[in-house]
């Protein structure tokens, strides 16, 4: 993978469309927060368990 042309293609892409690249990182952050939330609610069931 060259990074250049990475970044190159990324700067094309958010001159051609922004808004699809801000909606594609606000699906990306959506997306980490609900694995960390049910990562968070199984540790409390499990806590919940243990009492």
């Amino acid at each position: 993978m060259d990074f250049k042309l990475l970044y190159k293609s990324l700067q094309e892409a958010w001159h051609n469309s922004p808004v699809v690249m801000v909606l594609v990182i606000l699906g990306i952050l959506v997306f980490l927060f609900l694995i960390i939330d049910a990562h968070k609610r199984r540790k409390s069931r499990r806590s919940r368990i243990r009492k």
